[in-house]
């Protein structure tokens, strides 16, 4: 019994020490491996506790049966003998008188001492003669002490069998206590997990919201990168535009028209990159929100959204950069336009304003290298983030995915901690059963020992 208890005691430290805290970190893979590889080590302490039981159940039987058996053998030897003893002393008074009569009273009186049951059992009647009622005299002695022996057998018998009741009744009433205990754990067990269950199943939505954002923000960073490409590829365009117009600046009236429509198209386009530019960094701004929700989500997540929030926080830079570019690009444009206004309206003043036409067109050229430089690096940076978002919605996937098998496992261990709490209920009431008869079979003993108490058998 007192193994098993110790195996009772050593499953509630595995549950407080180990699943319960691996289930708080949300570590629900290594909680339920642990959880579920203690079911047969319950079942083994439940049934060392029915084995124990059992075994007490038959102890007890066979100890009541022996204290009633030996207490009808008893009483009835005592009837048996006084009666004999009785029947004995008539005869013998009806058939010697004279010398007889002083051991004759004794063994009557030795008789009714012994039938009032305050009897000495340790006397003995004293006759020295050697006719019949010496012969009397010493059977009578040797039955007092063949009544003597089993008087104290009983004594002793009673002794043990009280002793053993008490043992029972107390290790019975441990083993309630520490069964009711374990219940008691295992249905608080079994709340926790149905718990963390309903948590796991709101995780599982969240991430499957989280998976479809996840989604469209690389939808939107490949459209992004799709206008950037053609941006460079206008802006490259452009450039060469540029350098055409200065080889073909020697003839002045040719050089004006042209780099006039030129400019034109350059204004053109800058509103155009300008449009782009704004949406970029619209872009940029929505997906730095998004990349600060996502890393509050991973820190709800707890220990399965480190990850997740590293990525995040690379998505957040990521946009805060490319807002950045966006808006040093705009500020280029910006001085584009007003540079290209003012070479429009320098193309008016003729052949004397040529020479620094051209200066100002090298300068747009040398702008629109920068600024092809600036949209290819968006485009790479657009590309990865679209790469990163695409890991970010499958990892979110594979995630959703271990939940529900994490939830499908607590739903088992769950119902496994229930039906062991009600075989521990159970176990709790057979063994209030056994409690109640040791106490009826210590009450039988205790009155026993007062029948046999009244006879002296020590000297």
């Amino acid at each position: 019994m007192k193994e098993a208890i110790l195996m009772g005691g050593k499953w509630r430290s595995v549950i407080d020490n180990e699943v319960l805290p691996l289930a708080r970190e949300g570590k629900w893979d290594e909680a339920s491996r642990i959880a579920l590889a203690q079911t047969d080590y319950v079942n083994d302490l439940l049934g060392r506790f029915n084995k124990y039981t059992n075994e007490e159940n038959e102890k007890r039987d066979a100890l009541i049966a022996d204290v009633e058996s030996s207490s009808s053998l008893i009483q009835y030897i005592i009837f048996f003998s006084l009666i004999t003893c009785t029947l004995t002393s008539i005869l013998l008074a009806w058939w010697f008188s004279g010398k007889l009569v002083k051991p004759i009273r004794q063994i009557d009186e030795k008789l009714k001492e012994l039938a009032s049951q305050d009897g000495d059992l340790t006397a003995r009647l004293h006759v020295t003669s050697k006719d019949e009622i010496g012969d009397i005299a010493n059977s009578f002695n040797q039955m007092l002490t063949n009544l003597q022996h089993i008087i104290k057998q009983v004594q002793q018998t009673s002794t043990s069998v009280k002793e053993a009741s008490e043992n029972v009744f107390i290790e019975t009433t441990a083993s309630m206590e520490n069964t009711a205990r374990t219940q008691e754990t295992m249905n608080a067990l079994e709340h926790n997990i149905r718990s963390q269950v309903s948590s796991i199943e709101e995780s599982s939505t969240a991430m499957d919201d989280m998976a479809t954002s996840v989604q469209r923000i690389a939808e939107s960073a490949s459209s992004v990168t799709s206008l950037a490409v053609t941006t460079s590829e206008k802006a490259d365009n452009g450039n060469k535009v540029i350098e055409k117009s200065i080889t073909q600046m020697h003839t002045i009236n040719e050089a004006v028209n042209a780099t006039s429509q030129v400019v034109e198209r350059l204004i053109t386009h800058t509103n155009h990159i300008d449009t782009a530019l704004q949406s970029i960094s619209n872009i940029a701004e929505q997906t730095n929100l998004l990349a600060l929700n996502a890393s509050i989500e991973a820190a709800r997540a707890g220990e399965h959204g480190k990850g997740f929030a590293v990525v995040a926080d690379e998505v957040r830079k990521l946009a805060e950069q490319s807002q950045i570019a966006a808006t040093d690009i705009n500020h280029l444009l910006h001085q584009i336009q007003a540079d290209t206004k003012i070479a429009n309206d320098m193309m008016t003043q003729g052949q004397a304003e040529a020479s620094e036409g051209i200066t100002v067109i090298r300068t747009a050229g040398s702008s629109f290298s920068e600024i092809v430089n600036h949209i290819n690096k968006v485009s790479t940076q657009m590309q990865e983030m679209s790469a990163t978002a695409e890991e970010m919605a499958a990892s979110s996937e594979e995630m959703n995915a271990a939940l529900n098998n994490i939830a499908s496992i607590s739903n088992e261990v769950a119902a496994e901690t229930s039906q062991t709490a009600h075989s521990a209920g159970d176990q709790v009431n057979k063994m209030s059963i056994v409690a109640n008869k040791s106490s009826e079979m210590k009450t039988i003993v205790q009155e026993l020992e007062v029948l046999v108490s009244h006879f002296k058998t020590n000297a």
